[in-house]
């Protein structure tokens, strides 16, 4: 190669050939620092300062070459520099997710069950779920529409209510606390029955039940009277009819019990 040394302002121009007979170039200035890339192109890249230097510092360069193949410098506040390992991480599978594990390292989190919710399980880890968890709360108006599969209860706490939107009815069978003390209910009557006993575990001897039977057709097959004959404590209580039920297939036994 031949050499030619030029002395520039406030900085040193080093310009030699290329075996090919290219000019390159590499310059070092007061205030950058700049490479081209070696070919025909003539693209460069060049480090410089971004703004005004506000006092003088040194940077100590490392002494050795970088341990690994991906390595980024860091420098403290002395200047002193030093190789840091950046982690590769390998290539993600489609839906999973990068997650820390117990070794502070990333490790692959696939996806869950359709239709899972992701969740924090107690060890602070995340977990899927096809339900909520016991600690999440959900107020009433997050429930904005929807129907009750059957054999579903809704418990209903001390001072609680239940109002209807847009006028509407609300009508209670066999919903577990209806009220403040409260238990209701509806029942279809079978034909020839003369009493009926109905389950509810949460009745005391003091308990109030109102019972009446509700029939379109009893203009028809007539109307038949029922009340409450016992209370079993812990049990439920028994409601007797006037007569054996008529064969009309559209009666039904409403109930509510209060209690003290």
């Amino acid at each position: 190669m031949n050499y030619r040394l030029f002395l520039i302002l406030l900085g040193i121009a080093c310009i030699y050939t290329h075996a090919n007979g290219q000019p390159m170039q590499r310059m070092l200035g007061a205030r950058a620092y700049q490479l081209d890339d070696g070919t025909r192109s003539g693209k460069t890249m060049t480090w410089d300062i971004s703004g005004t230097i506000s006092q003088s510092y040194q940077l100590h360069w490392p002494a050795t070459a970088p341990t690994a193949n991906t390595n980024y410098c860091v420098a403290d506040a002395s200047g002193n520099m030093w190789w840091q390992e950046y982690p590769e991480l390998p290539p993600l599978t489609a839906g999973n997710m990068w997650v820390g594990n117990s070794l502070n390292a990333a490790q692959q989190f696939p996806p869950g069950p359709v239709g899972s919710i992701l969740t924090i399980n107690s060890s602070a880890m995340p977990e899927w779920s096809s339900s909520l968890p016991a600690e999440v709360m959900m107020s009433a108006n997050q429930i904005t529409s929807g129907t009750l599969q059957p054999g579903v209860n809704i418990t209903v706490g001390n001072g609680a209510t239940i109002v209807p939107s847009g006028g509407g009815n609300i009508t209670a069978n066999g919903l577990s606390g209806a009220g403040i003390g409260k238990y209701s209910g509806k029942i279809d009557l079978a034909t020839g029955i003369n009493y009926l006993d109905i389950t509810y575990p949460g009745i005391t001897a003091a308990s109030s039940v109102t019972v009446s039977v509700f029939d379109p057709q009893a203009t028809i097959f007539g109307f038949v009277g029922a009340q409450v004959s016992e209370i079993t404590p812990g049990m439920g209580f028994r409601v007797i009819f006037s007569a054996d039920y008529p064969n009309s297939l559209t009666g039904q036994l409403h109930y509510t019990v209060v209690n003290p």
